[in-house]
């Protein structure tokens, strides 16, 4: 199988869900992964799968976005890399057989439950970026902290004991380099943080996707 099927489980390990009965994978985004399921992932999955469908709906009530697929070979296949049916209170650390396939898994798990953030710290611009994941407690979530040590990276843990969360937390501009160099960003919503931040010198908080894309001269199909 391609080694991009690891960059689909880290995307599973974030915003997906395997049914509990039936043989069907669904992934929930924000209204802005709209570009990243249709440009992205739809076309990864379906290599990595020939012939299967994946669909991808809008639900009005949540504002968001669904994409699912459901077929029995690729759910055995899928199987195989620890993911369980129903809740993920019981996931655990994938095994990852070489540093590709860590590399992709993290980009994967970033892409869908990551989120790229920049503090003022001493200036009064959001100047400062900050690579931060956060699960809710599982082994899984406990141990993350050993991939990101082996790809290279120091980061800051803690458990926060209100929401049960393990977060982590990558900070700097030397980590965010060679974080975008390393394993990359195929999530348009997060890549064009990192571009405006890179062209400006700062974030605005809050700012959408479009309106980094037009500060960029960009189309959003151009990332891909």
């Amino acid at each position: 199988m391609r080694s991009s099927v690891y960059e689909l489980i880290g995307a599973i390990y974030g915003d997906g869900h395997i049914h509990s009965t039936e043989n069907r994978v669904t992934l929930v985004g924000s209204l802005e992964d709209y570009y990243y399921y249709t440009f992205y992932l739809k076309p990864l999955i379906e290599k990595l799968f020939p012939g299967i469908n994946v669909y991808i709906r809008k639900r009005n009530d949540r504002n968001s976005y669904y994409l699912s697929f459901e077929s029995k070979d690729a759910f055995q296949k899928l199987q195989s890399f620890h993911l369980w049916r129903g809740a993920k209170n019981n996931l655990v650390l994938p095994i990852l057989p070489n540093s590709l396939s860590l590399k992709l898994f993290l980009r994967g798990l970033f892409d869908t439950d990551g989120s790229l953030k920049f503090s003022k710290q001493s200036k009064n611009i959001n100047y400062y970026p900050r690579i931060q994941y956060a699960f809710k407690e599982s082994d899984f979530s406990r141990d993350l902290g050993t991939f990101l040590s082996q790809a290279g990276f120091t980061f800051c843990r803690w458990y926060d004991k209100r929401d049960k969360e393990y977060y982590y937390q990558i900070s700097g501009d030397s980590f965010l380099h060679t974080w975008i160099k390393t394993v990359g960003l195929s999530n348009p919503v997060h890549y064009s943080k990192y571009l405006y931040w890179k062209r400006f010198g700062y974030f605005i908080p809050r700012s959408s996707l479009a309106f980094r894309m037009n500060a960029l001269h960009l189309k959003t199909e151009d990332l891909f």
